[in-house]
């Protein structure tokens, strides 16, 4: 009886979790890059090593999840659009950790990556017209 009722439950939470799978998988693979960058940073910069770095990436995770977490919850009890909303927090989540990265590579090897990408786009265009 509590084996069928523990995997009922189970199966619930997962059938619930399961449209927010591949947002978990994308922020979470951004904000071990990030942590792992801003390792790298703090070793160039040559700042010793402290725990500040993993409380961030647990905070983050946790925090990046909860918030992914509780709005699908919330889209699908009034019955909104819960993939559209969702695909719009990870996009803004995805662009802060990008524009985090960004940092830590730009303190690694000295420039911006996407401000270099962004001017080549642009000479690129520019030189067409």
């Amino acid at each position: 009886m509590i084996n069928e009722l523990f995997t009922k439950l189970l199966v619930c939470t997962l059938a619930f979790l399961l449209p927010l799978y591949t947002s978990f998988l994308i922020i979470g693979a951004l904000v071990i890059s990030d942590t792992i960058l801003a390792l790298l940073s703090n070793h160039k910069k040559g700042i010793k090593f402290c725990n500040k770095e993993f409380d961030l990436f647990f905070y983050k995770t946790i925090v990046y999840m909860l918030v992914l977490v509780i709005t699908h919850a919330v889209s699908e009890y009034f019955v909104f659009d819960s993939a559209l909303i969702i695909k719009t927090i990870t996009s803004v989540i995805v662009i802060k950790e990008l524009n985090s990265i960004d940092r830590n590579v730009e303190s690694i090897i000295g420039f911006s990556t996407f401000k270099f990408l962004i001017k080549k786009i642009n000479d690129f265009f520019n030189t067409n017209k």
